[in-house]
């Protein structure tokens, strides 16, 4: 008679060739098949630059000096949410009165409720060291405050007191930080330059 042996490796792979012609193939290219291009999800079916773009954030914008030794603002800036606070920082700082004809010369009035401030210290090497500030946007991710830096002038001399910006703005949980540049803005805050 005729006899075969079994072989369990050469069964499994008659099997699975079976299967996989019982099966069929499918092609993507079916128009059976809906393929979808791989995206954020979305149930609006929005763009994600339609959700939020680039914005800027209403403010006021003081500028000042303060002392180079103090350590009030020892970091690179302090969030101050009510008046005892703002009030110790405000008492060392000197206003920059040049070239700001606004009512918001003398202490500014907050509503602690809606408002935050925001003390930015910016350390100076020397008189040629220049700041300009251009305000504040956000990407509803993050707030950027645009500090673009630059050189300029000379005799370069060593300063006593070092520039600070002070933001009032709507409180936010979202975070905020300066973004420092080396080339200029495209629209800065008008009229506003750090000596």
């Amino acid at each position: 008679m005729f006899s075969r042996s079994f072989h369990p490796r050469g069964s499994a792979a008659v099997l699975l060739l079976a299967i996989a012609l019982l099966a069929g193939c499918v092609s993507i290219y079916d128009d059976k098949v809906q393929v979808q291009r791989p995206e954020e999800i979305d149930s609006y079916q929005r763009n994600i630059l339609d959700k939020c773009r680039p914005h800027q954030i209403p403010h006021r914008f003081l500028m000042g000096t303060m002392s180079a030794a103090t350590t009030l603002l020892a970091g690179e800036s302090l969030e101050v949410r009510d008046q005892a606070a703002f009030d110790l920082i405000w008492n060392n700082l000197i206003p920059d009165l040049t070239g700001a004809a606004t009512p918001d010369l003398l202490k500014p009035s907050i509503n602690w409720e809606v408002q935050a401030a925001r003390f930015i210290r910016i350390p100076t090497r020397n008189s040629c060291d220049k700041v300009k500030a251009y305000g504040m946007e956000s990407d509803c991710y993050q707030i950027n405050l645009p500090i673009y830096r630059y050189v300029e002038g000379s005799p370069c001399i060593p300063t006593a007191n070092h520039p600070v910006f002070l933001y009032i703005h709507p409180r936010t949980n979202l975070p905020i930080r300066p973004l420092w540049s080396n080339a200029p803005y495209l629209t800065p805050t008008p009229g506003r330059e750090a000596p």
